[in-house]
């Protein structure tokens, strides 16, 4: 009777998960070198682009190669932001900046604007006028 319990609680014991030891490999994908403090950062849902809140009240906007796309000020004392907002659904994207301490919010949005060198091309119209493209995908 004692062996047969002894053969019980081993079979149970071989049968139990043990834990196992992984190892992680990091490695650096990018640095990016901004030109003055960070306070608070957010990226963007597709991880190309990079709001970074600077201890100097302004927000920089940096794409994947670590390049300015552009910068604002906000309100002072803000300290910490989030991104919200989801694109494939329609809801576009939205920068909230926030003060912890005051409790003050500020809601940004935004749009990339790009510039199109049209030297020399022909054209219609006045030169000067602003453009909008409006892109629509995802058709179903």
């Amino acid at each position: 009777m004692k062996l047969r319990q002894n053969i019980i609680v081993i079979l149970i014991a071989l049968c139990l998960p043990a834990p196992t030891l992984a190892a992680v490999d990091w490695s650096v994908d990018k640095t990016i070198e901004t030109k003055t403090a960070i306070k608070n950062m957010a990226t963007s849902f597709d991880g190309k682009t990079f709001f970074i809140l600077t201890k100097a009240g302004e927000l920089v906007m940096y794409d994947d190669n670590g390049i300015i796309q552009g910068n604002m000020k906000v309100a002072p004392g803000m300290d910490k932001i989030f991104l919200s907002g989801f694109q494939k659904a329609g809801v576009p994207e939205q920068l909230i900046v926030v003060n912890s301490t005051t409790g003050q919010m500020q809601q940004l949005s935004f749009s990339v604007v790009a510039k199109i060198d049209i030297t020399g091309s022909p054209f219609l119209g006045n030169p000067e006028a602003p453009v909008a493209l409006v892109v629509f995908s995802d058709f179903q």
